[in-house]
C-alpha cells in the first residue's frame, strides 16, 4: 500500500498534535515539581501521565501508518479514540 498525499497530510497533522500533547504534558510536569513557579489551577500528576502516555501511543501508531504497517482506518479510528479520551480527561479534571 502507497502512501498517498491525504495519507500524508493526516500522518503530519496526527503526529503534530500528539507531540504537542506529549511535549506540553510533560512540559507541565517538569513544571510543577522542579520549578518555583505558583500556578492558580494544577493538573493532577496522573493526568499529565496519561496525556504524554496517550501522545506517545498516538506518534507510534502514526509512524506505523507512515511505514505501511497499519490501515488508514485503523490510523483513524485510534487517533480518534486517543483524542476523545484527551479530551474527557481535560474536562473531567477541570470539573473536579
Amino acid at each position: 500500500m502507497k502512501n498517498t498525499k491525504l495519507n500524508i497530510f493526516f500522518i503530519v497533522i496526527a503526529l503534530c498534535a500528539n507531540m504537542f500533547l506529549l511535549f506540553d504534558s510533560l512540559d507541565l510536569f517538569y513544571c510543577y515539581n522542579f520549578t518555583n513557579i505558583l500556578f492558580c489551577f494544577m493538573y493532577p500528576e496522573w493526568v499529565l501521565l496519561v496525556k504524554a502516555l496517550l501522545g506517545f501511543i498516538g506518534i507510534c501508531i502514526s509512524m506505523l501508518l507512515y511505514k505501511c504497517k497499519i490501515g488508514f482506518r485503523l490510523f483513524l479510528i485510534t487517533t480518534l479514540v486517543i483524542w476523545l479520551i484527551v479530551f474527557a480527561i481535560h474536562i473531567f479534571s477541570i470539573m473536579h
